[in-house]
C-alpha cells in the first residue's frame, strides 16, 4: 500500500478591519436607480423629497403622469405606498400626505409600453 501525501497548504490568514469585505448594504430604491443610471441603464427621471409640499415642488421639473412610491417599505404595493397615473403636482401632493413613507418620497415619471 502506498499513502499519498499532499503539498502543505498555508494556513488561512484572518482579514484584518481595513481589508475585511464590507458589511452588506440595502438600498433604497432611489440609491439603486441612481447606481444603475450611473452604469448606463435606462431608468425613469425622478425626485426624492422628505416631504409632500417638497415633493411637490421637485416634481415640477418632470413630465406627468407620475408614480408616487413611499420609501423606507420593502413591499411598497402591499402596504398601499404606490400610487399610478398621478397626474399634476397637486394630486401628487395630496396623495402624498395619505401615502405611508417612513423614509420620504420618490416620484417618476411613468413608462409606458415597456
Amino acid at each position: 500500500m502506498s499513502a499519498s501525501v499532499s503539498a502543505a497548504q498555508p494556513a488561512p490568514q484572518a482579514q484584518s478591519a481595513a481589508t475585511a469585505p464590507a458589511a452588506p448594504a440595502t438600498l433604497s430604491e432611489a440609491e439603486a436607480k441612481a447606481l444603475l443610471a450611473a452604469a448606463g441603464v435606462a431608468v425613469p427621471r425622478a425626485v426624492t423629497a422628505a416631504d409632500p409640499q417638497s415633493l411637490s415642488e421637485a416634481a415640477s421639473g418632470l413630465r406627468f403622469p407620475l408614480v408616487l412610491k413611499g420609501l423606507g417599505i420593502a413591499h411598497k404595493t402591499e402596504a398601499g405606498a404606490v400610487v399610478l397615473n398621478l397626474g399634476d403636482p397637486e394630486e401628487l401632493r395630496a396623495r402624498a400626505e395619505a401615502l405611508p413613507a417612513p423614509g420620504g418620497f420618490l416620484a417618476e415619471e411613468m413608462v409606458a409600453g415597456a
